[in-house]
């Protein structure tokens, strides 16, 4: 079996795979590269939490129930920062953001009036039927 024409056949770009093939990295510059590294070491240091595996609330049972918490070992973060005390540790900004609803004005229902005790109830008669609510 010819294993080199195989290889030439379906590599990339060849007449047996119509995919380009990939483009050759741009050679990295040294700033690019310490910037990178710095990152690397930032992100080295960052751990999911073991115990709420980065969600921020763990399981436990009570009794014979399941239940959830904010996971004490993360404080609910879901990360642990493993660089000592004294460098600036990393925090999670909370997510914040505001809506607005507009809430559109239904037409207003027949009002009924009940009473405990087995008293009649009194109904308003309308000529409209009562509004769709789905």
């Amino acid at each position: 079996m010819d294993f080199e024409g195989l290889r030439a056949k379906y590599a990339p770009g060849g007449p047996g795979n119509p995919n380009p093939a990939p483009p050759v990295p741009a050679a990295v510059s040294p700033e690019e590269s310490a910037a990178a590294a710095h990152l690397s070491e930032k992100l080295d240091s960052i751990r999911a939490c073991g115990t709420c595996m980065g969600s921020g609330m763990e399981r436990y049972t009570y009794h014979m129930q399941q239940r959830e918490r904010t996971c004490a070992t993360c404080d609910g973060e879901g990360i642990i920062d493993l660089r000592p005390v004294g460098e600036p540790q990393l925090r999670l900004a909370p997510a914040t953001a505001t809506f607005t609803v507009e809430m559109p004005q239904l037409p207003a229902a027949p009002t009924t009036a009940l009473r405990m005790a087995g008293v009649a109830v009194q109904e308003e008669e309308t000529d409209e039927p009562p509004p769709v609510l789905f």
